[in-house]
């Protein structure tokens, strides 16, 4: 069951991400031959006046065809005059073409983060301070409700608090309880409390006592697109962090998660929370698939951003050969990747 609700989450994500280059690419003219929904051998098929719309067997991605775009053209295609390829096409078009998967998926995520703050009470992703547990160490250091976190010292290690999942991160990677510094805003003043978390034995880690303040649902329109806005932009900003992590060594490639990982996470979330949970992550997700997709590796979107840039400034064309290499090259990798998380993820779900 949950495998289901993972892949009705994927093929939305997928839809609305490919539906984007589509959409654009119609636009522009260029030739569309084929808009599918998975990967593998076709289990559906319509022909549309130019396009095939197909769903294939295996539902962990999809692509819409552009003539052109991996160089060489296929004979039964190459009547499709060359204005109408994606190389013949200016580079700005083609760039609004390969960004607007990515656009599409930050529309969705904005679209539902609105629907969600409409509809619920969420805990804010702002690093205000809701409630101070008493008797806790963050209590015993002075925190109090409403103070704005800045940032927290550790071991001259500064780290910079855009959002409160900035804060839940610091502690989960805070394993051995070793105390802090945190810098707060309090009635427009910068405070440092020194703060030693304590091990607290239901939940197996060392906390601090504090949590998030709530975000209450509200039926003001310019209210609920401000407030699906502010979390957009936050969640974007915990994903960024995230990478971050990953380049400065704080985390490490053990910490990513591959399909497995994610029906895993599906399966937590679905029980957890129910349905209001899941659509939060599917929204989550979307901003996730937006952003990974728009780094310079040249399998994936952001890499022909990249390669487009590269050419514009230094006014030559890549040779076809060249640049069908280099992407065919990083797909491996890629692949390699997702192997080597997805073995990861079968580990850590066996060994719980």
């Amino acid at each position: 069951m949950e495998i289901i609700k993972f892949l009705i989450i994927i093929l939305i994500l997928i839809s609305v991400h490919e539906f984007g280059h589509f959409i654009v690419a119609k636009i522009f003219n260029v030739y569309v031959s084929e808009f599918s929904l998975g990967f593998g051998p076709k289990i559906f098929s319509h022909k549309g006046k130019e396009t095939e719309f197909t769903i294939r067997l295996l539902p962990l991605g999809g692509f819409a065809a552009m003539v052109g775009e991996e160089g060489e053209i296929s004979e039964d295609l190459a009547h499709v005059p060359f204005e109408r390829t994606l190389k013949g096409v200016n580079r700005f078009k083609q760039f609004l073409i390969m960004f607007a998967g990515s656009f599409m998926n930050l529309v969705l995520a904005f679209v539902i983060f609105c629907g969600i703050v409409a509809t619920n009470d969420i805990a804010n992703t702002k690093p205000i301070i809701g409630e101070v547990a008493q008797n806790s160490p963050a209590q015993k250091a002075g925190l109090q409700e409403n103070d704005y976190v800045l940032k927290i010292i550790q071991d001259d290690d500064i780290t910079k608090v855009n959002t409160f999942t900035d804060l839940s991160l610091f502690s989960m990677f805070n394993t051995e309880g070793e105390a802090y510094e945190m810098i707060v805003s309090r009635d427009g003043k910068e405070q440092t409390l020194d703060i030693t978390p304590e091990y607290d034995q239901e939940s197996k880690n060392y906390v601090a006592g504090f949590s998030s303040t709530v975000l209450k649902k509200s039926s003001n329109p310019l209210t609920i697109v401000q407030n699906g806005f502010n979390v957009s932009v936050d969640r974007s900003k915990d994903i960024f962090t995230s990478l971050k992590m990953l380049f400065n060594g704080k985390a490490g490639l053990d910490d990513l998660s591959g399909p497995v990982g994610m029906v895993d996470m599906t399966k937590q979330i679905s029980e957890s929370g129910g349905l209001a949970a899941l659509i939060n992550f599917t929204a989550f997700l979307s901003i996730n698939l937006a952003i990974f997709n728009l780094l310079p590796i040249p399998a994936l979107d952001g890499g022909r951003i990249f390669i487009l840039a590269i050419e514009a400034i230094t006014r030559r064309k890549m040779s076809e050969s060249l640049e069908s290499k280099i992407i065919g090259l990083s797909f491996m990798l890629l692949m390699a990747l997702i192997i080597y998380v997805t073995f990861n993820d079968l580990v850590k779900i066996f060994l719980k």
